[in-house]
């Protein structure tokens, strides 16, 4: 449970007003919240939350000079796996030979996975025939229609992702997902936000690389492992050693974690959805 509410501050949702949305996304963090990286990342691109809020629900290819919809194109790269710029395994910032920091991908990278990210619809509700344009449902994942998808070759983040013309609108997402997650930046990038969000603001660079190297590979050649990762970050000595005493270490709790504490220790029920703001601390909490 509260890994799913780590995952949902780096997944986020905005608020789509509909309690059996909001459950089953949450429901889906936590399903998978231990599973591997690639896999989540995948069942979070394919919510239909996901996909109504980033706009890229029913996208579909250029026509009449209207270019695919780029929101989640953007932020699959920027906020979900490999960020801005390039990173050392530790989190710090590369450089090139003029001090300068080395982008992670260009515009023309957003326009090209906006491309991949069309051709999909609503789950198809009980009872209906699959259809592009089928009803607004928010249980399941987004259907692929072929016929509504970018079926162009595509090459993109200098030749990390190259996909031949004709190519499916699952298959196309499927290795794009992949591509981003096998790219060096998302280890350090990810690896670093779990920690801050569950040990300490401020890691040093060492600590971020042994729980990079850890989501590399869990020892058993597996990428991206979010139980391996999990562990490594809990119990690595900065997690538990004499560190702990610096001033500069540790991290506020926040408010919607307080407030949960404050209503288990007083054995409160809830729903699962409401109350939608933690008194007047001002942080929505939807409790996972």
């Amino acid at each position: 449970m509260r890994m799913a509410h780590v995952w949902h501050q780096i997944f986020v949702l905005s608020d789509l007003g509909i309690t059996y949305a909001n459950a089953d996304f949450q429901q889906r963090l936590r399903d998978h919240a231990f599973g591997t990286f690639e896999n989540l990342l995948l069942k979070y691109a394919l919510s239909p939350q996901l996909g109504n809020y980033q706009n890229w629900l029913r996208n579909v290819p250029e026509h009449d000079g209207i270019r695919p919809n780029e929101n989640f194109a953007r932020e699959l790269m920027q906020l979900f796996t490999i960020g801005l710029n390039e990173l050392n395994e530790d989190g710090t910032l590369k450089l090139d030979s003029q001090g300068q920091l080395i982008a992670t991908y260009r515009q023309a990278d957003i326009e090209t996975l906006a491309r991949v990210l069309t051709g999909f619809g609503f789950p198809t509700r009980p009872g209906e025939t699959p259809r592009f344009d089928g009803g607004m449902n928010f249980i399941g994942d987004m259907v692929p229609f072929d016929d509504y998808h970018d079926r162009g070759a595509k090459n993109a983040l200098n030749g990390r992702l190259v996909l031949p013309a004709g190519g499916g609108a699952m298959a196309e997402v499927r290795a794009a997902i992949r591509v981003l997650v096998d790219h060096p930046n998302t280890p350090p990038f990810i690896s670093r936000q779990l920690i801050q969000k569950t040990v300490t603001s401020s890691p040093s660079p060492a600590y971020v690389s042994r729980i990079a190297a850890v989501f590399k590979n869990n020892g058993s050649g597996v990428r991206g492992d979010l139980a391996a990762v999990t562990r490594a970050i809990l119990l690595d000595p900065e997690a538990r050693g004499a560190r702990k005493t610096e001033p500069q270490y540790g991290r506020l709790r926040e408010p919607v974690l307080f407030w949960t504490a404050m209503i288990r220790a007083l054995d409160v029920t809830t729903d699962g959805y409401r109350p939608a703001y933690v008194g007047r601390l001002g942080q929505r909490a939807k409790i996972v």
